[in-house]
């Protein structure tokens, strides 16, 4: 259990979910500094901590929530644990591999929930969090995808309010209010119309590629809003030349979107790729950073793959 008076160095993903672990975190840590990373930048991160650590004679707790470690990054801080207090990894990502045991380090690992539910039970053994429960519903629902859900056209805007509003600006607004005002609400809708004129002048510019089957991205938002405006079966975005998001309709059955998933998956460059998972209808693949002809080459493979199966069906 992490001690609530000792310093503190949280990583967390740079996304709604990551943000709502950092919220929640902030309510029990109090010696904390919190960095969000993308995925690509465990392994360097960890690597930099380390070695200020090593140069200062200085002792941390670690927390790191909702970020999809590769093998290398649990080999890495499996050899310096000891440099830490206490570690606790919480996430909530598929692994292809078997997490090694760290001395000195808690992990919980449960794909069932997000990780800002699985932070929010965490940190409720040690302090009362109701009044984000209702806030930690809306990231669940959002972040696993629960289109089913009735609430989630309210989760949708919840994420739609991070992205706009920037961490910064979103994290002190929820940590003190975690719901969202008829205010909010409306800003979400016009915010959402912006988003469609992007959505357009990206077509126009080629960045953005539609057909009924896959609709490819290589737009500046997130997947989460392409799903609004483009009802393909597969949406493929590539963010940053190196960072894959992928989603499938909503009227995909399980099975198909398996298929689907597996095909991408088993198309992914083995020699380039550091590291790839997630959920059967919302999942990542991460990159080395690649050129924009590799980057091409690798994302046709996907688009062909799942075309390849829609169009058997």
């Amino acid at each position: 259990m992490l001690l609530r008076n000792k310093n503190t160095i949280h990583l967390s993903h740079t996304d709604l979910d990551g943000e709502g672990c950092i919220i929640l975190a902030q309510n029990y840590l109090k010696n904390s500094i919190y960095k969000r990373i993308s995925y690509n930048s465990i392994l360097e991160t960890l690597k930099e901590i380390v070695l200020e650590l090593e140069s200062s004679n200085d002792s941390l707790q670690l927390l790191i929530t909702d970020l999809k470690m590769s093998k290398d990054d649990f080999d890495f801080l499996q050899s310096k644990s000891n440099l830490f207090l206490k570690i606790v990894i919480i996430d909530h990502h598929l692994y292809e591999f078997e997490i090694p045991k760290i001395e000195n380090a808690n992990i919980y690992i449960n794909t069932e929930y997000c990780a800002t539910a699985l932070t929010y039970k965490y940190f409720s053994n040690m302090m009362d969090l109701s009044p984000y429960k209702r806030f930690v519903k809306l990231v669940n629902t959002f972040d696993l995808w629960k289109y089913k859900s009735l609430d989630f056209e309210e989760a949708k805007v919840l994420n739609r309010l991070y992205w706009y509003m920037g961490y910064r600006t979103f994290n002190r607004r929820f940590f003190f209010t975690p719901k969202i005002t008829d205010s909010m609400k409306a800003q979400a809708k016009e915010i959402l119309n912006e988003i469609g004129e992007y959505f357009k002048s990206c077509e126009k510019s080629r960045a953005l590629f539609y057909n009924p089957l896959v609709t490819v991205s290589l737009c500046n938002k997130h997947i989460g809003e392409l799903k609004e405006f483009y009802d393909s079966k597969v949406l493929i975005k590539l963010k940053n030349m190196y960072h894959y998001s992928i989603r499938f309709s909503d009227d995909l059955s399980d099975e198909v979107c398996e298929k689907l998933r597996t095909a991408i998956l088993e198309n992914v460059s083995d020699e380039i790729c550091k590291n790839k998972g997630g959920h059967l209808r919302a999942f990542g693949v991460t990159m080395n950073e690649m050129d924009s002809n590799t980057a091409r080459v690798e994302t046709e493979k996907y688009a062909k793959a799942c075309s390849d199966i829609l169009n058997a069906l």
